[in-house]
C-alpha cells in the first residue's frame, strides 16, 4: 500500500507529461498532488492513485529548482521526506526540479529486461509521429467526423487562433454554426487550452448536444436537466470536466445555479442566444446569469441563427456579454452603428466594383491612407474589417454568399392546399376533420419518404397522432413539450431510422436547433406570425447534407387569416421557396396593419383589396431592406467571416492528412505487435478490431471486449453512423501514443547483424529534448519532443551519419537468447559511459533546436502581439487583456524552454 505524506515528489504514471508533482493534502481517502511545471492539481483515491514515488539512489543527478545539478553520494530521511547530498551540496527533495524527467532504459538494460526490435521500432515511430501531430495545424480539426465544409473549417480555425475566444457565431440557419462551434471545442480541448467546458441550451437541445458532441467529436459530457434527478447537497460539476446543462433547469434549481458560478471554466458555450431577453431598462434573469458567468470564463462562443430577431438591441445585448468594457453604453452603441454609414459605402463599392466618386477617393486617403491608383482591394476591406466595430467579435456567414462557392442547399418547392370550409355549425370541429383528412391521405401517400409535420399546439400534436392511427398505416412518431426530454429524443431516433416512423409530428420544440435534412417533406400545419420563426421550421430539413429537395406543405382554409398570412409570405417575400433576410425588420415595418388585416379574416371578411395593397406594400419594403442588407456592414460582416483561398488552403493540408496512408500503416502495426485483432472488411480501409486473447496490454484505449468497426476513410464513417473514424486526433490513437511514449515499451532492445560487420558493437541512443508547461501555453506547438539519434561505436567514435537507422533496422534482428545471456557481461560502468558520451554529443544539436524553436515562438507571438497592437489604435474591440494574455503566454513559453531537458529515451546496443 502507497503511504502519502505531505512534500514527498511523485509521477503520474498515467500524465507523465505533468512533471514532478508534490502532494500537498492527504485526507483518510483521497491524495491530492500538485504538480508545479504544469500548474494542474489532481485528486486521487488512496488505494488507486495512478502514482510513483521518486526517489534518487547514489550515482543518480539531481537537479535543484535554481537548475543546480550534482550527482547523488548519499541519502537521509526525516519524517518520510528525503535529502540528497553529493559534490559538497544538500537538496531536500522539496525543492527538486519540478521538470525532471524520469525514463531509465538502461536500469531496464542492467536487469536484462530487453524488448524485440520491433518494438523499439514502435516507440521511435510513435514518437516522430507525436513530434508531427504536436507542430500540424491540422491538429484538432481532422479527427471530427464531418464534412470538411469550407466556411465552417474557415471560422473555426480563425477563432481557435485567439489566446481569448469571445465571439458571437451568426451563420444563418442551417449553415452549422452547431459543427462550428464543436469544431472550436475540440481543437481547443486536444491542444490542451480547454480542459473544462459547459454547453447551456433550451430543454429540449440538451441531448441532441450530448449525442452531437459524442457521435461527431468523440467528447463524452455530461448532462444537466430535468431528467437528472439531482438532490440539494451533491456536487454534479465536480464529476467531470465537459457539460451540457438545460439553462431553465439550473435557473429553477438556484442552488445548481450557484455550482456553476463558482466553478473554473475554461469555455462557455450558450445556444439559442437570442433568447436571452435584454432591454434597455430590464434584463432577464437568465441572460443575467450568463452574464456573469461569462465575465469569469476566458472562451464565450453564443450562437444564434437569427441575431436580427430582437433588432439593434438584442445584439447590442449579445455583445455586451462577449465584451462588457467595449460595450457598455448601449447609447453609444447605437450612435456608432448610425455611423458606420460612411464605412458601409466604401465597402459595399469595393465588393461591387463601382466607381469611386471625389469624396470616396478622399474618405479612402483619410481613413486608411490608402490611394485608388493601384488599389489592393483584398488589402483595403480588410482594413475597413479592422476598423469595424463589431468584425473581430461577429461572424455570420449567408446562404446567398456560399451558394457561390459551392451548391449547399436544394430547392424549397411550396404547395399550398386550399380547403373549402363551407358553412358549418362547428367550423373548429370540421376545419380539423378536413385538414387532418388531408394529412392521412397524403401520408399514407409519401411513406417512402420521411415527413416532418409541425405545429404550434401540443393537443393538436395528440390529436393528428389519433387521426392518423386510425386514417393510415404510416409509422407515427410524436414530440412535444409535455414529454421528457429522454423520450423526445427517443422519437426523434425512431424518425431517424431508415425503417423506423414514416412522420414525425412536432410543435414549434422542433424547429429549436434539432436537425431532420434526411426528412423530403415539411408540413406546416399552421404558421408563425414571426418570419424568423417560420425560417427556423424550414431550416430543419434545408440544411447542409440535404438531398432532395424540399416539399413544403401548407394546407388552409380558403378566406380565412391562415391563407392571409400564408400569401403574405409566399407573394411578398416568396419566404417558403427563399431564404429571405430581414424578416424581423419588415414584420415590424408592417405588424401593425398586418395585425388588423389578419383581424380582418378571422372575422369572416377576407379583406381582398387592402390586402392586394399591403402586398405591393410587402414587397417594396422588403426590396428596400434587401437593398440596405446588400450596403455596408452585412457585406463587410460577411467578408470577415470567410476567405476562401485561406479555406480551401486549411481544406487542401486536412484532406492531405485524409489522403494519406500514415495513420493506416501505423495502427495496423500497433494492432499487430499488441496483439489486437484486425479483420479486413471488404476494404482496404475498414477493419474490425478487438482484442484477442493474447494482447500485450491489460486494455487498449478506447477498445472494449466487444470490438468495433474502425475506418480511416472519413467518407466512409460519414456514410455509416456504426463506424469509427479512425484519426490522428481519436481518443484511441492519441491514448495508445501516451501510453507508449509514458512507458517504458520498447525503449531497450539489443539486436545483432544478419551478416557479419566491421563493427561489432554499436551503442544507438534517442535522447529526448522536451519541456514541461502548462497545457494551456500549447508549447509543443512551437517546441515539440524531439528525439535526437547518437551512434557511437566501442572506442565511443560518433557513427550517426555512417550508419543510418534505416541502414541498421534492415541489417539486423533481436538477439537470440544465447546472446542475451551474454550480454549480462557487460561492464556497467562502460554502458554508463556510452549513454554519458552520447548525451555530450546531442549537447550542440539540442542547443540548435532549442534556438529555431525559440526564434520561431517569438517570431510568431511578437508577430500577433505587433499585429493586435496595431489593431487596437483604430479597433477597441481588441481588448488590452487579449494582448496581455499573448504577451504574458510568450514570456512563460521563454521560462519554461529555459528549462527544457535532454534525457535518453531509448537505447539499442548493436552487436557482432
Amino acid at each position: 500500500m502507497k503511504h502519502f505524506i505531505i512534500g514527498q515528489r511523485w509521477i503520474s504514471e498515467s500524465e507523465p507529461e505533468l512533471g514532478l508533482g508534490v502532494i500537498v493534502e492527504v485526507e483518510a481517502k483521497t491524495v491530492t498532488c500538485f504538480f508545479p511545471a504544469t500548474k494542474v492539481d489532481r485528486k486521487y483515491g488512496s488505494m488507486t492513485a495512478p502514482l510513483r514515488r521518486i526517489r534518487f539512489v547514489e550515482g543518480d543527478e539531481v537537479k535543484g529548482q535554481n537548475g543546480d545539478a550534482f550527482i547523488v553520494e548519499s541519502t537521509s530521511e526525516t519524517a518520510g521526506l528525503v535529502t540528497y547530498k553529493g559534490e559538497g551540496k544538500t537538496l531536500a527533495e522539496t525543492h527538486l526540479a519540478d521538470t525532471l524527467s524520469f525514463s531509465k532504459p538502461e536500469e531496464r538494460l542492467f536487469a536484462g529486461n530487453i524488448d524485440s526490435s520491433d518494438f523499439f521500432k514502435m516507440r521511435y515511430d510513435t514518437l516522430l509521429n507525436q513530434r508531427k501531430l504536436f507542430i500540424s495545424p491540422a491538429r484538432g480539426f481532422i479527427g471530427p467526423k464531418v464534412n470538411l465544409i469550407p466556411h465552417q473549417m474557415y471560422v473555426a480555425s480563425e477563432i481557435s487562433k485567439r489566446s481569448r475566444p469571445r465571439v458571437l457565431l451568426a451563420d444563418e440557419v442551417g449553415l452549422g454554426k452547431t459543427i462550428e462551434a464543436g469544431l472550436i471545442l475540440h481543437h481547443l480541448i486536444l491542444t490542451g487550452r480547454v480542459e473544462r467546458a459547459i454547453i447551456l441550451v433550451p430543454d429540449s437541445l440538451v441531448y441532441q448536444w450530448f449525442v452531437e458532441m459524442l457521435r461527431k467529436f468523440q467528447l463524452t459530457f455530461k448532462t444537466i436537466n430535468h431528467d437528472s434527478e439531482l438532490k440539494k447537497g451533491e456536487t454534479p460539476f465536480e464529476e467531470g470536466q465537459l457539460f451540457v446543462a438545460s439553462i431553465k433547469y439550473l435557473m429553477r434549481e438556484s442552488w445548481l445555479m450557484e455550482q456553476v458560478m463558482d466553478s473554473k471554466w475554461d469555455l462557455l458555450i450558450v445556444d439559442e442566444a437570442h433568447q436571452l431577453r435584454w432591454a434597455p431598462d430590464n434584463s432577464s434573469p437568465e441572460y443575467d446569469f450568463v452574464a456573469a458567468l461569462a465575465k469569469d470564463t476566458p472562451g464565450v462562443l453564443l450562437l444564434s441563427g437569427t441575431p436580427e430577431i430582437l433588432g439593434l438591441a438584442g445584439h447590442y445585448a449579445r455583445l455586451h456579454l462577449l465584451d462588457p468594457n467595449r460595450f457598455h453604453d448601449f447609447n453609444q452603441f447605437v450612435e456608432e452603428t448610425m455611423g458606420y454609414k460612411p464605412v458601409s459605402d466604401l465597402a459595399n463599392k469595393l465588393i461591387s466594383g463601382k466607381a469611386f466618386t471625389a469624396n470616396d477617393k478622399k474618405s479612402l486617403k483619410e481613413k486608411l491612407g490608402l490611394d485608388v491608383e493601384g488599389l489592393d482591394k483584398e488589402k483595403a476591406l480588410q482594413m475597413l474589417v479592422d476598423r469595424h466595430g463589431t468584425g473581430r467579435v461577429y461572424f455570420r456567414n449567408t446562404r446567398k454568399t456560399m451558394a457561390t462557392y459551392q451548391e449547399f442547399f436544394p430547392k424549397r418547392i411550396f404547395h399550398a392546399y386550399p380547403v373549402k370550409l363551407g358553412k358549418t355549425k362547428n367550423p373548429d370541429k370540421k376545419l380539423f376533420e378536413l385538414k387532418s383528412g388531408w394529412l392521412a391521405e397524403f401520408v399514407e401517400t409519401n411513406k417512402a419518404d420521411k415527413t416532418l409535420l409541425i405545429c404550434h399546439d401540443k393537443d393538436m400534436v395528440m390529436e393528428l397522432e389519433k387521426v392518423l392511427k386510425e386514417k393510415s398505416t404510416a409509422k407515427v412518431a410524436f414530440f412535444h413539450s409535455g414529454m421528457n426530454l429522454l423520450n423526445r429524443d427517443r422519437q426523434a431516433a425512431y424518425f431517424a431510422e431508415p425503417d423506423g416512423a414514416d412522420i414525425l409530428l412536432s410543435t414549434e420544440i422542433g424547429s429549436e436547433g434539432r436537425n431532420f435534412e434526411f426528412a423530403k417533406h415539411l408540413i406546416l400545419f399552421d404558421l408563425p406570425k414571426l418570419p424568423d420563426l417560420l425560417e427556423q421550421r424550414i431550416g430543419r430539413l434545408d440544411r447542409i447534407g440535404q438531398k432532395n429537395d424540399i416539399q413544403i406543405h401548407v394546407p388552409c382554409v380558403e378566406g380565412s387569416s391562415d391563407e392571409l398570412l400564408m400569401k403574405w409570405y409566399h407573394e411578398g417575400f416568396n419566404a417558403f421557396e427563399s431564404s429571405p433576410r430581414g424578416g424581423t425588420e419588415l414584420y415590424a415595418t408592417v405588424r401593425e396593419e398586418l395585425t388588423k388585416l389578419l383581424e380582418l379574416a378571422e372575422q369572416g371578411e377576407f379583406p381582398k383589396k387592402e390586402f392586394t395593397k399591403f402586398l405591393k406594400t410587402t414587397q417594396d419594403i422588403h426590396q428596400e431592406i434587401e437593398k440596405k442588407l446588400e450596403e455596408g456592414q452585412d457585406q463587410l460582416i460577411e467578408f470577415n467571416s470567410f476567405n476562401h483561398t485561406r479555406a480551401m488552403n486549411f481544406i487542401s493540408e486536412l484532406k492531405a492528412q485524409d489522403d494519406s496512408n500514415d495513420l493506416k500503416d501505423f495502427m495496423l502495426n500497433l494492432f499487430n505487435q499488441l496483439g489486437v485483432d484486425a479483420e479486413d472488411m471488404n476494404d482496404p480501409y475498414t477493419f474490425f478490431i478487438k482484442p484477442s486473447d493474447n494482447m500485450y496490454l491489460p486494455h487498449f484505449p478506447g477498445l472494449d471486449n466487444e470490438g468495433m468497426t474502425i475506418t480511416f476513410k472519413r467518407e466512409n464513417a460519414l456514410k455509416r453512423e456504426d463506424m469509427t473514424f479512425l484519426s490522428w486526433d481519436h481518443p484511441m490513437v492519441v491514448g495508445i501514443m501516451d501510453y507508449i511514449s509514458s512507458k517504458e515499451m520498447g525503449n531497450v532492445t539489443i539486436s545483432a547483424w544478419k551478416t557479419p560487420m566491421k563493427e561489432t558493437f554499436l551503442f544507438e541512443g534517442y535522447y529526448l529534448l522536451s519541456c514541461i508547461a502548462d497545457k494551456k501555453l500549447q508549447l509543443q506547438k512551437f517546441f515539440p519532443p524531439t528525439p535526437l539519434r547518437v551512434l557511437i561505436n566501442s572506442q565511443f567514435a560518433d557513427m550517426t551519419q555512417k550508419l543510418p537507422k534505416k541502414f541498421i533496422d534492415e541489417n539486423t534482428e533481436t538477439i537470440d537468447a544465447e546472446k542475451r545471456a551474454q550480454m549480462k557481461e557487460l561492464p556497467k560502468d562502460f554502458l554508463k559511459e556510452c549513454i554519458k558520451k552520447g548525451k555530450e554529443m546531442c549537447i550542440a544539436r539540442a542547443k540548435q533546436y532549442k534556438e529555431k524553436f525559440r526564434d520561431d515562438m517569438l517570431k510568431s507571438m511578437n508577430g500577433e502581439i505587433e499585429r493586435l497592437e496595431a489593431l487596437r489604435k483604430v479597433n477597441p474591440t481588441v481588448s488590452e487583456t487579449e494582448i496581455l494574455m499573448l504577451k504574458f503566454n510568450r514570456d512563460n513559453m521563454l521560462k519554461a524552454m529555459d528549462k527544457a531537458e535532454l534525457s535518453l529515451d531509448s537505447l539499442r546496443l548493436i552487436v557482432g
